[in-house]
């Protein structure tokens, strides 16, 4: 099984759960929750985040935004995302891109940075998923699927 099949195996259980918040990170980082909010890791059952890589939403009547796009307008846009289930969801190209469709035909697109496996590179996209495990996808063709932590341990492990 090719890594893409690997890692889209995965992360298909997302398709039918619905966007609950959409919210942008540090930078122009994207996050996406989906499903009952879990107190304790402060995200959704589900949730996406489009980390270290450039990305596209567009909607069917050919608007769009990106990443590199300012705050402003990303914030207002990215709230179509509210509500809407995911339908479909493809891990594409040699360096993991990952295209999430949702409802209304809007479209999530990332595209990676960098295409090496580079220490200076961060995860490209990540999905935490309901069973409290997080795939993380780049730099270059890198993934890993290992068990998630709240964010408060991870914030606690960060400070020491």
């Amino acid at each position: 099984m090719s890594i893409e099949n690997k890692v889209l195996t995965l992360v298909k259980p997302i398709i039918g759960q619905k966007c609950y918040r959409a919210a942008l990170g540090m930078g122009q980082s994207l996050i996406l929750d989906f499903g009952n909010e879990l107190e304790l890791w402060k995200r959704g059952e589900w949730s996406i985040w489009v980390w270290g890589c450039a990305w596209r939403i567009e909607k069917l009547d050919g608007s769009v935004v990106g990443s590199g796009d300012t705050e402003d307008n990303i914030k207002a846009f990215i709230t179509v995302l509210v509500g809407l289930s995911i339908t479909d969801i493809k891990v594409q190209h040699a360096v993991h891109d990952l295209s999430a469709t949702f409802e209304n035909g809007v479209i999530l697109h990332t595209f990676m940075y960098c295409t090496e496996q580079q220490s200076e590179c961060y995860d490209g996209w990540m999905v935490f998923t309901s069973d409290l495990h997080v795939i993380s996808v780049g730099p270059g063709v890198s993934w890993e699927h290992e068990k998630s932590m709240p964010l408060k341990k991870r914030n606690d492990q960060h400070n020491e």
